[in-house]
């Protein structure tokens, strides 16, 4: 009987708790943007492209972030690897230096022949680009790149 009242509390407790993180705020701060990572999961190869930096920190991944209005140099990391296939991860880094606008979400984006990769970042709702087109190849990534990326955030601007 004890153990009943204990689950049916913290059950009661759960869902008044886990009912006080709604609604998400979606709204953008006044003089900020957002921007949106890219991500596709479902075929193979899965490929993601993401901010490589986040409060000058180095980041696997970051949600889509909102950031204030003005000049940027991002780093973005490209990164494509097959389902159950070991080793098969490959990897670009582009830079963009980019003036992005206040109360508009942006978002990641990519086209790949092969092992190249074009991305630039568009604006979300209109899909028009706002920076160049960078284009590389995609790598087997480096075992040694952690001091020089944590680097290249520290003197980012993102």
């Amino acid at each position: 009987m004890k153990n009943r009242n204990l689950i049916i509390v913290c059950l009661a407790s759960l869902v008044v708790f886990g009912c006080s993180t709604l609604p998400i705020e979606t709204a953008l701060k006044d003089e900020h943007f957002r921007i949106e990572n890219f991500q596709r999961n479902i075929d193979d190869p899965r490929e993601s492209l993401f901010l490589m930096c986040s409060n000058n920190q180095l980041v696997n991944w970051h949600a889509a972030g909102q950031f204030p209005a003005g000049e940027y140099d991002l780093m973005v990391i490209a990164v494509s690897n097959k389902r159950f296939v070991p080793h098969s991860r490959k990897e670009a880094e582009v830079r963009f230096n980019v003036n992005l606008e206040s109360g508009k979400n942006y978002t990641l984006n990519r086209k790949r022949e092969g092992n190249d990769i074009s991305v630039w970042i568009q604006d979300a709702e209109s899909g028009k680009r706002v920076s160049d087109v960078q284009t590389t190849t995609m790598k087997l990534p480096l075992g040694n790149t952690y001091r020089r990326r944590l680097h290249e955030c520290r003197t980012g601007t993102a």
